[in-house]
């Protein structure tokens, strides 16, 4: 009988633990609780101005296409089933976390493909939450808004489809992806007053 690989056995360890316990594996100190980060329509109340920021017209064509809380937090933990790891091939999937390798030669479909995939594990494990960095923007150079394009499409398209799924997560560290993150989602997830059907006639 062949023995299940260590990584495997070491997963279902850490899948098993108490919250408390897992906490103790930490390398760092510096999380939040999912409890303190803020669900989208409060994050839009608590930070005024935000809904003064306008999409443009790229962003209306992008949005036509569809037929989440934005967080600044480091790291997240505490009643989030499963973390997303921008990673490269190498690295093999552990307890909690869900590794996606992003496209390096800036192919849409391929990251959008990385989004699918993560969605569907998440589904096929029966989670209900999920935190997301901005995949692939770092050094693989994809470029911000169409990136977050993808990643909010998937999450509104997910989240119509799954009444289990109960809060998306997107971490956003840099500045320049809380800016995009905030006027997008105002598109994707409108507190108030955006009619879906708004991008379909937009032309040049």
């Amino acid at each position: 009988m062949t023995s299940q690989p260590k990584w495997k056995i070491e997963k279902k360890k850490i899948l098993s633990m108490p919250i408390q316990e897992k906490r103790q594996l930490y390398k760092s100190a510096d999380f939040v609780i999912l409890d303190k980060v803020d669900p989208w329509f409060k994050y839009v109340v608590l930070n005024k101005g935000i809904e003064a920021k306008k999409h443009t017209l790229e962003d209306l064509n992008e949005f036509r296409k569809i037929k989440l809380d934005p967080s600044k937090n480091k790291v997240l933990s505490e009643k989030i089933d499963c973390i997303v790891n921008a990673a490269n091939s190498q690295l093999r999937a552990g307890g909690d976390i869900i590794h996606t390798v992003g496209p390096q030669d800036g192919s849409p479909s391929k990251l959008q493909s990385c989004y699918e995939n993560c969605f569907a594990t998440l589904t096929e494990n029966s989670l209900t939450t999920i935190a997301f960095p901005c995949i692939c923007t770092g050094i693989y150079g994809f470029p911000n808004r169409l990136a977050a394009h993808i990643a909010l499409r998937n999450a509104r398209r997910v989240l119509e489809a799954n009444e289990e799924l109960s809060r998306v997560i997107f971490c956003t560290f840099m500045p320049l992806d809380v800016d995009i993150y905030e006027t997008l989602m105002q598109m994707y997830f409108p507190v108030h007053g955006w009619n879906y059907n708004d991008g379909a006639s937009v032309s040049e």
